[in-house]
């Protein structure tokens, strides 16, 4: 995941991406390793995974909801399987409607 010459990753996050659109959804995850120096940073496309969008149609909202659902079992199963100390991980979405759920304080666990 990381080139040869990079030396020892004294910082590994995870970087993860979702999107959708009326056809289909989906997210993506990336790894940034960086070395102990502080001197250089190199990142990795780990895995992505797409879903078709319902039959039944459905508002983009909605959609973008599951989207970024795809991430956090990413995340979770990338955890589980690297054998390395993840030191963070880093959500992205461009959706308002679910950065807004994300805040709503009723919504949280």
């Amino acid at each position: 995941m990381k080139p040869a010459d990079f030396g020892i990753a004294d910082v590994t996050e995870l970087y993860h991406f979702a999107d959708a659109s009326q056809i289909a959804y989906g997210g993506v995850s990336y790894a940034r390793f960086v070395n102990e120096e502080k001197n250089a940073v190199h990142c990795s496309f780990l895995v992505g995974k797409s879903r078709l969008a319902h039959v039944k149609p459905m508002i983009i909202p909605r959609l973008e909801l599951s989207a970024a659902v795809l991430p956090m079992k990413l995340d979770r199963t990338l955890r589980e399987e690297l054998e390395m100390k993840i030191d963070r991980s880093v959500f992205w979405s461009d959706s308002t409607a679910v950065l807004q759920y994300i805040e709503n304080e009723d919504n949280r666990f």
